[in-house]
């Protein structure tokens, strides 16, 4: 059964549709800072001179049973180091050439105490009782890869090694213990978090990364057979002129789908509300190719900054970087460091989280809440008899859910005999509502059969079922 979300709206007839507004479900924050930059911190953490952008990447590592952090760090930033916190409000933060970049590594039972382990590895102020993995190691990607059979290669990470001035690859056959980095072939700027995974479509590594075009920031696409090899660069979206940049973009996949976690970063326009801060929203793709908006709504991000401006405001009030979600008992959490300062200025930095449903990132309603919704989909194929709304409904909610023919032979927009539907909520997945017909949906025949939902008082997050739309236009010019 295909699960296709409200964000992917190729699937819809746009030009049969009224009276729907496409919106970000709620992403519930919480208040507790997991961990922070602790440099001035008591006891000082003297290698967290400055998290930055801290690009983090949180997952369940099941080869110890525990949740795992990768962060990126300056582990050297005399500017920042030399400057206490009280100082900073009247200061302007001008980077080093000298910074140094390093990776770190922080593990949690419960995914809300995490502890930085004494690993060992890297030298730093005369010993090595740190919790870093590699130096000049800038915006690592890293993940588990189940489907490896190597057990050398089981974590596999991408970066931009700032001594090699290129980007390169690692192994690991722990997650802790990492070969030397072999350099690319090609070399994007990849100065980002560098997003990298196996594609459950066709088995190959994708790797999200950033090149530039002019001043721009541009988030581009390369592959590999191997992780060692990869394919040049191509860019695979854009945001909204310099005002609304991509500055980092993880991706999930789900059900064929590519789900971005764009950072977009506001610069372009000084007196602009938002200038030089960092927030994050969602861009879908269906092939990688073409990146696009999930919501189309004016100013709406998915995870927004936090009240207040540096130093009062909030930990997440200048700055969102996000990681994948994480599914913990039926809820997508999402890890993000935020910075409570403007991106370019001085700003401290956390380790925050929040959540939203699994699957219910975005939803459909009634843009005006006194009139019906009218959605219709482009042309299906139905290959069996399911057919589901993923929905929240109130009390004295009204939905018409009926089968319609686009058959230029037939009155177009007619309802289809033995397809005037109804809904019923599935008890043994209260977010189901499965829509009932008394003809056999698999007997409809050919391409000329549309699903047209009339309702208000209900949000629809996806619909679900045996069905393959005939014909999907995606921006991008895409057709599949």
């Amino acid at each position: 059964m295909k699960h296709f979300y409200s964000f992917d709206t190729g699937i819809l007839n746009h030009n049969e549709c009224s009276n729907v507004a496409l919106s970000y479900a709620p992403f519930r924050k919480e208040e507790t800072v997991l961990f922070r930059e602790s440099y001035f911190a008591e006891p000082s953490v003297p290698w967290e001179a400055r998290f930055d952008n801290g690009y983090p990447n949180v997952f369940w590592n099941p080869l110890i049973g525990k949740y795992v952090c990768y962060h990126t760090l300056c582990t050297k930033d005399d500017v920042s180091t030399s400057t206490p916190l009280t100082e900073r409000a009247a200061k302007r933060y001008i980077p080093s050439s000298e910074r140094i970049t390093s990776l770190a590594y922080l593990e949690s039972e419960d995914g809300l105490h995490w502890e930085r382990p004494d690993l060992g590895l890297v030298s730093f102020q005369g010993n090595t009782h740190n919790n870093l993995l590699i130096e000049y190691c800038h915006g690592a990607g890293v993940f588990y890869d189940e489907a490896e059979t190597d057990p050398e290669k089981k974590f596999k990470l991408a970066a931009k090694f700032d001594d090699l001035e290129r980007m390169a690859s690692c192994f690991s056959a722990d997650g802790i213990h990492w070969s030397k980095p072999h350099p690319w072939n090609h070399n994007p700027a990849g100065d980002t978090l560098n997003c990298v995974f196996r594609d459950k479509k066709d088995g190959r590594f994708k790797c999200i990364t950033r090149i530039w075009k002019g001043s721009l920031r541009i988030p581009a696409v390369t592959e590999s057979e191997d992780f060692l090899t990869w394919s040049e660069p191509v860019e695979c979206g854009r945001g909204e002129g310099p005002g609304a940049q991509i500055y980092s973009m993880p991706v999930l996949q789900l059900d064929g789908m590519y789900l971005g976690f764009a950072s977009l970063f506001h610069e372009g326009d000084r007196m602009a509300e938002r200038f030089d801060t960092v927030n994050v929203d969602l861009r879908y793709s269906p092939d990688l190719h073409y990146f696009q908006k999930c919501v189309w709504e004016d100013g709406a991000v998915f995870i927004e900054n936090g009240p207040g401006q540096y130093p009062d405001g909030a930990p997440d009030a200048g700055c969102v970087y996000a990681s994948l979600p994480v599914e913990i008992d039926g809820r997508y959490y999402i890890y993000y460091m935020g910075g409570n300062g403007h991106h370019t200025d001085f700003r401290e930095t956390s380790m925050l989280r929040g959540s939203v449903e699994k699957d219910r990132f975005t939803h459909f309603h009634a843009k005006r809440p006194g009139a019906d919704a009218l959605l219709r989909s482009s042309n299906l194929r139905f290959s069996g008899e399911e057919l589901y709304l993923d929905m929240d409904a109130e009390e004295d909610f009204r939905m018409e859910a009926v089968m319609v023919t686009s058959d230029p032979q037939k009155v177009r927009g007619s309802v289809i005999e033995g397809y005037e539907g109804r809904v019923v909520r599935q008890e043994d997945n209260p977010r189901l509502w499965r829509i009932v017909f008394d003809n056999s949906l698999a007997a409809l025949e050919g391409r000329f059969n549309a699903l047209r939902l009339t309702f208000r008082g209900a949000k629809i997050y996806g619909i679900l079922g045996d069905f393959t739309p005939d014909s999907v236009r995606y921006n991008g010019g895409v057709i599949l």
